[in-house]
């Protein structure tokens, strides 16, 4: 700094305080202006660029395919054959391709009914079983249902009788979902058959192949 300017900084007039701070901040400003870019004066600050708006439907979607469980109940079984059926399923991998592969287990009664052939009958099952995914919702499911099952009014004998039976089910369909929610629906088609009968009773009907179909509706957590 040259002595000039040196010799120009006001000097504190002992009488009047505000006068010399007034003339002490101009200065300052002066010896600042030279350095403050030119832009930064003929500008107005920008304000911060807006983000997107967020898809809420496609957030819901991302969630969800993150989660591993479901509960799923069977909306025809219930009416034919008359079998209350409740499901649960677990992710056990899911690789980017889409072959998700699931374990699938249920909890199968079907109170007292009279069954053509046989008489009034009572089953209990669980099921183990696992489900494979193609593509998309795609999918076949193998099931292994164990049946604990009591007769009674045989049609042939009056007599009553318990029996347990080993019963391998197939199925094959599609999963889909509602809208981006948690819910999902799954429709199947199929076949099974009676592997194995500990106690046989006596009946007018003969045990083959059997067509079935699933219509579940559940929930992902």
């Amino acid at each position: 700094m040259s002595h000039q300017r040196m010799n120009n900084i006001p000097r504190a007039p002992s009488h009047d305080n505000q006068t010399y701070f007034a003339r002490m901040g101009i200065w300052l400003a002066t010896l600042a202006l030279p350095f403050i870019p030119t832009n930064a004066l003929a500008q107005a600050p920008q304000e911060p660029p807006s983000c997107p708006p967020t898809d809420d439907k496609a957030c819901k979607r991302a969630y969800r395919d993150r989660l591993n469980n479901g509960v799923e109940f069977n909306l025809i079984w219930p009416i034919v054959p008359k079998i209350i059926q409740v499901k649960y399923n677990r992710v056990l991998f899911s690789p980017a391709n889409g072959l998700k592969g699931e374990f699938v287990t249920s909890a199968n009664v079907r109170p007292w009914t009279f069954v053509e052939g046989e008489g009034d009958k009572l089953m209990v099952a669980p099921s183990v079983g696992y489900r494979q995914y193609w593509w998309r919702g795609i999918n076949s499911e193998l099931a292994i249902y164990p049946e604990f099952v009591w007769l009674r009014n045989n049609v042939v004998d009056g007599q009553s009788y318990w029996d347990f039976n080993l019963i391998p089910e197939f199925y094959s369909g599609y999963k889909g979902y509602f809208g981006a929610t948690q819910m999902f629906y799954n429709l199947q088609v199929g076949l099974g058959i009676i592997a194995y009968r500990a106690n046989p009773w006596p009946k007018t009907v003969e045990d083959d192949i059997f067509f079935n179909g699933n219509a579940t509706i559940g929930i992902s957590f």
